[in-house]
């Protein structure tokens, strides 16, 4: 009897569910982290390329070939600070200068503690680094700009709403400023991997609409309200404008008065 239970339990029986979840959940996670190893390094090797090569400042042009070769977003990342700049944006990265954030290197203390003074002390510091990065109060209102500190992929959006409304507030942009952090609190440059024959007519459309004389053109040509719903930030607290194409520049669209609109975040 003895002998024929231990031959029936090395018997090979099938895995049960709870045994094949539990498998396939940790084999996940493991090809999901060393993706993340895999993107990160990536990322800090560009940077030390661009570094040797004794690049000050990083501009939209040398930004396209790499991301059409690597198909992923780029991050600009000295010290402990990300700033996101989007790819209309080319005024904030002119005045981008390595040395500016080696001053707030020690901005970045203890982010994942969610205290509300810590917080309050981040939104303080970013302020300033945006008064420092943009010259004018003029490019300071009408450039869309989002700044944030450098932490996890996830976070709940309640706890940066307060450091994102005071660089909006303060910059007095509140109804130009781009919201990239909906999801990830990674900010980055997003430039669309374009055919080689429209590159360069999308970069020579974007650059007219990166000008703030321009977008503010639009908007008060528009009345500082949405085309479509026409809510406007001068009425209602919380609405967010931005100056679109109405043919998009990857069609063939041109940076024409007749071609831009103005829209809320919630119709574009």
């Amino acid at each position: 009897m003895y002998q024929v239970k231990m031959g029936l339990e090395r018997m090979p029986r099938a895995l049960t569910e709870e045994e094949t979840y539990f498998i396939n959940h940790r084999l996940q996670s493991a090809l999901d982290w060393l993706r993340q190893v895999i993107h990160w390094l990536a990322i800090m090797q560009t940077m030390r390329v661009w570094q040797k090569q004794g690049l000050d400042q990083v501009t939209i042009a040398e930004l396209w070939p790499r991301y059409d070769k690597f198909h992923y977003h780029w991050y600009i990342y000295y010290g402990r600070v990300y700033v996101s700049v989007m790819a209309d944006d080319p005024d904030l990265l002119d005045n981008f200068h390595p040395d500016d954030w080696r001053r707030h290197r020690a901005l970045k203390q203890d982010w994942d503690t969610h205290d509300p003074e810590l917080l309050a002390h981040y939104a303080s510091a970013l302020d300033e680094l945006i008064r420092d990065l943009l010259p004018g109060i003029k490019q300071r209102n009408s450039l869309q700009i989002c700044a944030m500190p450098a932490h996890g992929y996830e976070y709940s959006r309640r706890v940066v709403q307060k450091p994102r409304l005071s660089i909006c507030e303060h910059i007095g942009s509140q109804w130009l400023c781009e919201d990239c952090l909906e999801v990830y609190g990674l900010a980055e440059i997003t430039v669309p991997p374009l055919p080689e024959k429209k590159r360069a007519h999308f970069e020579r459309e974007w650059t007219k609409l990166t000008k703030p004389q321009r977008r503010l053109e639009i908007l008060e040509r528009d009345s500082f309200s949405c085309r479509r719903c026409h809510r406007s930030p001068l009425r209602e607290y919380g609405v967010r404008l931005a100056v679109r194409h109405i043919v998009p520049v990857t069609e063939g669209g041109k940076t024409t008065p007749d071609n831009l609109e103005t829209l809320c975040f919630d119709c574009q």
